[in-house]
């Protein structure tokens, strides 16, 4: 029989792996260019630095609800306190993906609007 101390850990270990699970999900649709990717280049981007990069929450409501589902998971891990890492920290080359979403981003404030 399992103790409390290690069902604790078991719990912790899985939603760790859904956190960065969904983490891939949401870079990949943030990179793709796709319908969706605004939202999660900016949800991101509000991870790496809100001050710089505000994030209007009545985005979420374009998404679809796995991808909503998503972003949740890691709103709810990346709030903790004492977190292990900065979000652009849990890839090899984070900081060359926030770098692209970040010139993304750039353009598309630069774009006229109509």
């Amino acid at each position: 029989m399992q103790s409390h101390i290690e069902l604790e850990r078991a719990e912790e270990a899985l939603k760790l792996s859904k956190f960065i699970e969904s983490l891939e999900t949401v870079m990949k649709m943030a990179l793709d260019g796709c319908g969706a990717s605004r939202v999660c280049r900016d949800f991101l981007l509000s991870l790496y630095n809100g001050y710089a990069f505000p994030f209007n929450m009545n985005d979420l409501r374009n998404l679809g609800h796995s991808l909503y589902a998503d972003i949740i998971t890691i709103m709810e891990m990346d709030c903790r306190p004492n977190f292990p890492k900065e979000i652009h920290r849990w890839w090899k080359n984070g900081e060359h993906y926030f770098d692209i979403l970040k010139e993304r981003r750039a353009e598309c404030d630069r774009a006229p609007t109509n």
